[in-house]
């Protein structure tokens, strides 16, 4: 009665149905997912996969790690609090949307464009524009001969040489696009373009506060057939604006997020409190800075190589929040509860983009979200989500002067954090803040 014939069980399926369903939704699906099933240690099977290096426990090992493993970090924590600033410093003096929410929005935008373009490299460009408010003063009133080299030497001095080096090479390049010195490329005529429907955009939402009856977008709808974003050609040629206009809704129902104050500030009465983009930029800008993809170690691209799957996961995961709001544990809503609204929510927001885009928004949120085993840029991405919360909770304290009257997030988080590197930080951070509060 005892005995199982081999072969009885298959561990984790997978259902013919579902094989057929990834395929329809991305014909690439099975080239880079990680199908799990199980091999016993008597089989022979199990034998060639351990001659072959299989299943040896190696301590893992990526420049995010070795970066940190000697040394004090907190010379990196203090430019993720320049950074953060991004988040309440308005990008004009005419706009209310900051540096930080501006910068995320292009991001989004860039991943939203034809195939046919280096969305990434231009996801990467828009997150760094943020930079022109690092320093004395930001790019409404300066030089940007002198702004490259301000932002260089913040670079230098408060990050490892190689993420400084690859940062300062975009930053330049958002510069050199920004003064109309391009380079033929179709890459930087869009990332132009995008500049240009970014303050389109921004004077639009401008005029429009207050009123009951918003100004037109006829404006926007022709920046965006530059851009050839879905519906350009439709429009440009016919004059049908329907499918233009239904992405047109896509980007204003996200830029909600430029104004959704994150719950867990608001229930705690902190004042001019961040908003959900703000908050998914500072992550954005963490996983540009290290991101774990060992094929960027090897390649002659550096660093961000021409992946920044990290980046790609931070300023994705918060999407659904456009719809269902801001979702805290004090909320009393279960976590499957929770995950449900937001999948319902991703799925209602991307319903109506084109197949390509609703996936490449779709799949880094699910990462986020499914956070698997051996998926490591998806489980920094819930490191820096957690850490972006607790830097930004000792920001309010300092500003507020009120205490330490944000411990709850620092007690939620204590045994949270899985990487090695974030680990660090939050050490660092925890002594920072106790060395701030003990001298008062």
């Amino acid at each position: 009665l005892e005995y199982q014939a081999p072969g009885i069980n298959c561990e984790k399926s997978h259902l013919l149905s579902d094989v057929i369903s990834n395929i329809e939704k991305n014909g690439s699906y099975y080239q880079t997912t990680v199908l799990s099933f199980c091999v016993n240690e008597k089989s022979k099977l199990y034998k060639a996969y351990l001659d072959n290096g299989y299943f040896q426990k190696k301590e893992e090992k990526n420049f995010v790690e070795e970066e940190f493993e000697s040394g004090s970090c907190d010379k990196v924590l203090e430019f993720f609090e320049m950074i953060g600033k991004a988040k309440h410093e308005p990008s004009g003096e005419q706009w209310e949307t900051t540096y930080g929410e501006s910068a995320w929005r292009m991001a989004i935008l860039s991943l939203c464009l034809p195939q046919t373009v280096n969305r990434l490299r231009l996801m990467k460009l828009s997150l760094v524009s943020s930079f022109s408010g690092l320093g004395a003063s930001n790019d409404e009133n300066t030089e940007w001969q002198s702004k490259c080299i301000e932002v260089k030497q913040i670079l230098e001095s408060h990050l490892p040489a190689r993420v400084a080096g690859e940062l300062f090479s975009l930053f330049t390049e958002h510069v050199n696009i920004r003064r109309g010195r391009l380079n033929g490329s179709t890459e930087h005529t869009m990332y132009r373009e995008l500049l240009e429907l970014e303050e389109v955009l921004l004077r639009w939402e401008e005029e429009g506060k207050g009123r009951k009856d918003l100004p037109g977008t006829e404006a926007i709808l022709s920046r965006m057939v530059k851009l050839q974003f879905p519906g350009a050609l439709r429009y440009a040629y016919h004059k049908d604006n329907s499918e233009l206009s239904k992405f047109l809704e896509f980007v204003l129902k996200i830029s909600e997020l430029q104004r959704l104050k994150r719950t867990g500030w608001v229930k705690c009465q902190v004042r001019d409190p961040e908003t959900v983009a703000g908050h998914m930029f500072r992550m954005g800008i963490m996983g540009l800075m290290f991101s774990h993809s060992p094929q960027n170690l090897k390649s002659n691209q550096g660093l961000l190589g021409s992946n920044a799957e990290a980046a790609n996961i931070c300023i994705c995961h918060d999407m659904a929040e456009c719809i269902i709001g801001d979702i805290t544990p004090h909320c009393k809503v279960s976590v499957e509860d929770k995950a449900e609204r937001e999948m319902k929510a991703f799925k209602e927001l991307t319903m109506h983009l084109p197949e390509h885009i609703g996936l490449d928004l779709f799949i880094p949120f699910t990462r986020y979200e499914n956070q698997e085993e051996g998926d490591m840029n998806a489980i920094i991405t819930k490191d820096y989500d957690k850490f972006d919360m607790i830097l930004q909770a000792f920001e309010y304290e300092k500003k507020e002067k009120r205490g330490p009257f944000l411990q709850q997030f620092f007690d939620s988080t204590m045994t949270a954090f899985k990487s090695k590197a974030v680990k660090k930080w939050q050490k660092s951070l925890l002594e920072a803040r106790s060395n701030y509060f003990s001298k008062e």
